[in-house]
């Protein structure tokens, strides 16, 4: 796999377990902080967020997946259905349906504007 930010090699390996714990408390906790300081995709937001939830790092996660949703990456189908394993676990932790409520919000503009354009 690449070294390149976008597959977010470092933090995967931290998060199944291939680098020390510690590590994956300081790339989430840095991954967190950058992102909102360099205006990435929002998508990327919520592609560390679902892999540090698989991590078992539920606040970290919740932020990032928030910071996407905030980007208008909504993410609704994924967080509702459960289509991303990733974050499978992180459906029980205490802040999971405000997200659920956020990126649905979220999505509501753009399914009425796409009903809009139907008719």
């Amino acid at each position: 796999m690449p070294a390149t930010p976008r597959y977010h090699r470092n933090l995967l390996e931290a998060a199944i377990g291939l680098r020390p714990a510690a590590e994956l408390d300081r790339i989430a906790t840095e991954t967190t902080t950058t992102q909102v300081a360099s205006g990435e995709d929002p998508e990327t937001s919520y592609e560390q967020g679902s892999i540090v939830a698989f991590a078992g790092k539920d606040e970290a996660a919740i932020h990032m997946i928030r910071m996407a949703i905030e980007g208008n990456y909504c993410a609704y189908s994924a967080l509702k259905l459960i289509s991303d394993q990733l974050i499978v676990k992180l459906r029980s932790a205490p802040g999971c349906t405000d997200l659920l409520k956020a990126a649905r919000l979220c999505q509501e503009p753009v399914l009425a504007q796409r009903n809009s354009n139907a008719n």
